[in-house]
C-alpha cells in the first residue's frame, strides 16, 4: 500500500480513534468546562466505557489524580489561546509513567475540542512517533509541523490532530 493509498483509506473508513471517538464526543457536548475536565481526565464515554487507550494501562487512580490536578488549574484551562498551552498545562499536571504518556496527548486532545483549541503541530508519542519517522526519519522533538512532512502527506488535507492518528494506525504499514 503506498502513501496515498494510506491516506484515502484513513479518510474513507477510519473510526474509533479521532473520528467519531466517542469520548471526544462526549466531552464536547460538556455543559460546562469544569464537566468537559471531569469527562476529559477520566477517559469514559456516555456509557461509562473507558477509552482503549487508557484501558490498558492506566489505572483509574491515576485518573483521578489527573482530573484532581486539572481542576485546580480550571482557570488557566479556560484562558488558553492555542492548543501548545493546553498541552503544556497537562504536561505540568505529570501524574503517569512513560508508558502513559499518550494520555496527556489524549486529555488536551478531548479538551481542545471542548475549548475549539485544535493542534497546529502533529504531537508525537510512542505510537505516532513511529509511523513519522518511517516516512520522515529521526524525529526528536515533541511534536512535527506539517510543512516538514514529505509529499503526500504534507499537502493532503488531513488536519493535525488527523495526521497523529494515522502514523499511529498505519506505523506498520508506511
Amino acid at each position: 500500500m503506498d502513501h496515498l493509498e494510506i491516506i484515502q483509506q484513513y479518510r474513507d473508513s477510519r473510526t474509533g480513534c479521532v473520528r467519531n471517538d466517542k469520548v471526544i464526543e462526549y466531552c464536547k457536548k460538556a455543559p460546562d468546562l469544569k464537566t468537559a475536565i471531569i469527562r476529559a481526565s477520566m477517559a469514559r464515554d456516555e456509557k461509562g466505557h473507558k477509552h482503549s487507550h487508557q484501558k490498558q494501562y492506566i489505572k483509574d487512580e491515576t485518573l483521578e489524580k489527573l482530573q484532581k490536578k486539572l481542576l485546580e488549574r480550571e482557570s488557566k484551562i479556560k484562558n488558553v489561546d492555542n492548543f501548545d498551552e493546553l498541552f503544556e498545562i497537562m504536561v505540568q499536571t505529570w501524574v503517569f509513567d512513560s508508558k502513559e504518556s499518550l494520555t496527556v496527548y489524549d486529555t488536551a486532545l478531548r479538551l481542545g475540542f471542548y475549548l475549539d483549541k485544535l493542534p497546529q503541530k502533529i504531537y508525537m508519542h510512542a505510537g505516532a512517533r513511529e509511523g513519522a519517522e518511517k516516512i520522515r526519519g529521526k524525529i526528536e522533538n515533541y511534536f512535527l509541523l506539517k510543512k516538514f512532512l514529505p509529499e503526500p502527506f504534507k499537502s493532503c488535507d488531513l488536519e493535525e490532530y488527523e495526521l497523529e492518528d494515522l502514523f499511529c494506525i498505519y506505523k506498520d504499514k508506511l
